[in-house]
């Protein structure tokens, strides 16, 4: 077992963030702008990880503050290219106006999106990765080991407590953030000591994740067509937006009840380390 696994994992996600960041430099493509979040959230799930460890006196409010002035705008942006992209995959409703709608904030998004890039302090951001290799690096493995154990079972905890209120729609957006976080320390504890249990529980995060994402992203073009329709552009598109919004709404029932299929499937207690886990799941 490599006992700097954790710290490797770390320094790829510096790198990788850092690779996204120059390609936006110069380029707002979409799939940099979702991997550049991705990564984001993965640095987030390892200072989530070590506000979890006992003693830990790392102050990252700066570091969370840094983090958002670009995860947000990059948000704003995806939101209006996803929207797009879903627009188009129904092309025999044209609804122009609102395409334009979308291109007008497409745009407003990247040159909010830029001026974020360009005011990101790149080395205040190494300065603090250096404190987050440090924490890390005051641990062994065992200790380690057990936090991550903790930590997972934590966020199991309240993805199983707030699916028991799965009725309401503002859990579903909740229960994404910990499979998440879950889900990025799960990828960190097998890649650290494979586990088959911890595989399998792996896949159904991923799946369900995935799910919600999917969800999320109708619901965000509902919500954006609906705030839409209050614009004057909107008066001769206003038959065409209320049929995509009503065909709209039972794929998104299929799709959340697939997804609280999945949560009820998740195991109550992980007890992955060292290949002794309790965890069974059936597919």
């Amino acid at each position: 077992m490599d006992e700097n696994y954790i710290l490797s994992y770390f320094n790829e996600r510096e790198k990788e963030f850092l690779r996204r960041f120059e390609n936006l430099k110069t380029n707002q493509e979409v799939e940099d702008i979702h991997q550049l979040r991705v990564e984001v959230k993965k640095i987030r799930s390892i200072l989530q990880l070590l506000d979890h460890f006992p003693d830990n006196t790392l102050d990252s409010k700066a570091y969370h503050k840094m983090l958002r002035r670009l995860f947000r705008p990059a948000g704003r942006l995806r939101e209006a290219q996803m929207n797009l992209e879903q627009l188009d995959n129904h092309e025999q409703i044209l609804l122009t106006g609102y395409r334009r709608y979308l291109q007008e904030r497409i745009s407003k998004q990247t040159e909010k999106l830029n001026k974020a890039i360009t005011v990101f302090d790149q080395n205040s951001f190494l300065e603090f990765n250096k404190q987050i290799r440090s924490r890390i690096g005051l641990f062994n493995t065992d200790a380690v080991r057990n936090y991550m154990e903790q930590f997972m079972q934590k966020q199991l905890d309240l993805i199983n407590r707030l699916n028991q209120k799965k009725q309401k729609k503002k859990q579903i957006h909740k229960i994404r953030k910990h499979l998440k976080a879950l889900g990025y320390v799960l990828n960190i504890a097998i890649g650290w000591d494979f586990n088959g249990d911890l595989k399998n529980l792996q896949v159904l995060v991923k799946e369900t994740e995935t799910l919600i994402g999917t969800w999320h992203d109708m619901e965000m073009l509902s919500r954006s067509l609906k705030k839409f329709t209050v614009r004057p552009a909107a008066s001769d598109e206003l038959h065409d937006i209320n049929t995509l919004i009503l065909k709209l709404q039972p794929e998104q029932t299929e799709i959340l009840d697939l997804i609280r299929k999945n949560l009820d499937r998740l195991p109550e207690k992980i007890r992955g380390d060292q290949g002794n886990s309790e965890i069974t799941i059936t597919y």
